[in-house]
């Protein structure tokens, strides 16, 4: 495969600009939830700050969507990237998923998986995630006395399940994971743990090994 470096630079630039803005979003959000009083997590600055994460990340989004599917269809995996990584960077801080991200990574999730020929798949998936996981968020509740799934972590799975379609099962085992290597290394001194972050890693992992060939799908 030939490597189109003036288009990987391009896209690294826009990666750094988009990922910045997705630093910015996060922070105003989060500041305006610490104005009405919500409590979230703190950044620090320097290579912590959220700006810094966001560039970086940002870059690293849009180097590998547009690696592994070129043209429209790698536009359309970074925007689905980025809108991922606002979402974990949003939720990591505020410790809440806001639905216009959610929405436009379904709306992305759909178009990707209707140009790969498998959206009623992804749309079966998506159901079935959904279920499952509102039936877990239930168990879960009952059995600790509060809510741990958020609704908006179910959501979330459930619109990302619309691209990776019968991936989402190892979508799902790689953020569990994620979340209690989280819990292991660092267990939040209340007992929370902002899972969208682990949803938005593992969906990237397996959607960019889908994307570069037949495994999982």
């Amino acid at each position: 495969m030939t490597i189109d470096w003036p288009m990987l630079a391009l896209g690294a630039a826009c990666g750094l600009l988009a990922g910045r803005l997705c630093g910015a979003v996060a922070g105003r959000t989060a500041g305006a939830r610490a104005s009405a009083g919500a409590v979230g997590a703190t950044w620090g600055g320097g290579l912590l700050s959220l700006h810094s994460i966001g560039q970086v990340a940002g870059v690293l989004v849009v180097l590998s969507a547009l690696t592994v599917a070129p043209g429209v269809r790698g536009l359309l995996l970074a925007l689905l990237g980025l809108t991922l990584l606002t979402a974990a960077l949003v939720d990591a801080t505020t410790m809440r998923l806001p639905d216009a991200l959610t929405a436009t990574a379904a709306v992305a999730g759909a178009v990707l998986a209707w140009l790969g020929g498998r959206l009623a798949e992804g749309a079966a998936c998506a159901v079935v995630a959904g279920a499952v996981l509102l039936v877990l968020r239930a168990v879960l509740a009952r059995r600790a006395g509060r809510q741990a799934l958020g609704l908006g972590d179910v959501k979330l799975a459930a619109a990302l399940a619309l691209w990776l379609g019968a991936a989402t099962p190892w979508f799902l085992v790689l953020a569990a994971l994620g979340a209690l290597a989280v819990i292991v290394v660092r267990r939040p001194a209340d007992g929370r743990l902002a899972f969208g972050p682990c949803l938005a890693l593992g969906a990237w992992v397996v959607g960019l090994a889908s994307e570069a060939g037949p495994w999982p799908m």
